[in-house]
């Protein structure tokens, strides 16, 4: 969650420059994880982040947020579920 909260702060701070850079660097991290829409809510913010439309990337960001937690709740399952031979 650590990528949120710098997402948060960057609203905060009206910071498009880090708000692309963070978004970027999480767009990166989870195309690996067959996470499309996540993916793409990642992508969304980087784009408006590069735009500056700072208030349409505060709802992206809560859709970002319930996007990480969905995929955390995923892998929590999966790992207590134990991975087959």
């Amino acid at each position: 969650m650590e990528t949120t909260t710098a997402v948060c702060s960057t609203l905060q701070r009206q910071d498009c420059a880090v708000l692309t850079a963070v978004a970027h660097k999480l767009k990166g991290s989870v195309i690996q994880m067959s996470a499309p829409r996540l993916f793409e809510s990642a992508k969304r913010l980087e784009e408006l982040g590069r735009e500056g439309e700072l208030t349409e990337a505060s709802s992206v960001c809560t859709d970002v947020e319930a996007c990480l937690a969905e995929v955390h709740a995923a892998l929590r399952k999966l790992i207590a579920g134990g991975f087959s031979s």
